[in-house]
């Protein structure tokens, strides 16, 4: 006879051969495996996520769907250490060994949840763990601070208050023990002082992405020719109608400025909605994303264009109601949709009607 489950399981089995070309697929009355290939990570994600809803009750699926690993570039791990504790903004490894090595040090350092270290292709150097790896240690001893590896290119910000002696003791071990190939270059910032402000204040820039995908930018920025730069950047990238242009100009802004403004809009661009805030020495990127590498992404975007000596924050937040893999219907869930539609509101034609 028959056993139970059989026939839903060779039907899942038939649907998961349709949704993967390149598959095996083992059956059995309680349980099916399938292994397949797919092109990328996010089309791994959505074959996951039509096959676990596809899925019959009481029926085990044991899925491995492989993705070639992602070319990243730049090559890029941020750690940071604030009093939200100790965490990753962004991490790369290139083989399994390495990201352990990375891990391990993350973990030595205070981390209590650690997240995903994605494995690609791009490292620009074998020693690129140990050179992660002696970074986050340095961030560990002094208690506070980020560090941001981009390539071969390392910043290392303290915290503000850090002792002078602690910050040349732990930078001077990490200069004396980094492998050849990297650059270090390390800030200590200086205290906030007690001085009075100058009336305007310092110099701001603000971008805001509604929900709805309004985007308003406003504060300052260099001359009309910049202005202009920034308006049509923005225009590209969120949509020409989207954007409210509130920014006027300054022609007393730090060296540098314009690109910070382009490198926060980009930042911008990865999150569903969210802020952007540009300062002299410091650019702040919030919001929530349906992307988890996002965060990841966002490091690379800041951490290549503000150059080794900026200083950037994130709070990024993920958010599944705006993740489009999981919000994605499977074919079968349209059809049926369709036909609920159909159903509550019949097309008719007139008598005698050929249209």
């Amino acid at each position: 006879p028959e056993p139970r489950g059989w026939r839903s399981a060779i039907e899942f089995g038939l649907v998961a051969l349709d949704k993967l070309p390149r598959a095996k697929v083992s059956i059995a009355a309680e349980k099916v495996a399938i292994l397949s290939m797919a092109e990328d990570a996010q089309h791994r994600e959505r074959l996951t996520e039509q096959l676990r809803r596809a899925l019959p009750d009481g029926l085990e699926m044991a899925l491995d769907i492989k993705a070639p690993r992602p070319v990243i570039t730049p090559f890029t791990l941020r750690f940071l250490i604030d009093q939200d504790g100790a965490r990753f903004d962004a991490c790369s490894a290139a083989t399994p060994e390495g990201r352990q090595a990375i891990l391990q040090a993350a973990e030595a350092a205070g981390t209590t949840s650690v997240d995903d270290c994605p494995i690609g292709l791009g490292v620009p150097s074998p020693d690129w763990p140990q050179a992660a790896s002696l970074a986050i240690a340095a961030i560990g001893e002094l208690g506070a601070g980020s560090v941001t590896i981009s390539d071969v290119d390392i910043s290392l910000v303290a915290a503000e208050g850090t002792p002078q002696d602690a910050f040349d003791r732990e930078v001077g071990k990490l200069e004396g023990a980094l492998p050849d190939a990297f650059s270090l270059y390390a800030v200590l910032p200086e205290p906030a002082t007690d001085a009075p402000a100058k009336p305007e204040g310092p110099p701001e820039f603000v971008a805001t992405l509604s929900a709805e995908g309004l985007v308003q930018i406003r504060g300052r920025v260099g001359d009309d020719r910049a202005r202009t730069a920034v308006r049509s950047f923005a225009k590209s990238l969120f949509g020409i109608e989207q954007v409210t242009d509130a920014t006027r100009s300054d022609d007393n802004l730090p060296a540098g400025w314009s690109p910070r403004l382009l490198a926060a809009l980009e930042a911008l661009s990865q999150l569903g909605n969210g802020t952007a805030v540009v300062q002299p020495q410091l650019v702040q990127i919030s919001g929530r994303t349906g992307n988890r590498a996002a965060k990841a992404e966002i490091s690379r975007i800041l951490s290549a264009q503000l150059g080794e000596a900026e200083n950037f924050t994130l709070a990024v937040s993920y958010d599944e109601s705006l993740d489009p893999v999981l919000g994605l219907p499977t074919p079968e869930e349209c059809v049926a949709e369709i036909n609920r539609l159909l159903g509550a509101r019949k097309i008719t034609f007139a008598p005698g009607s050929d249209t």
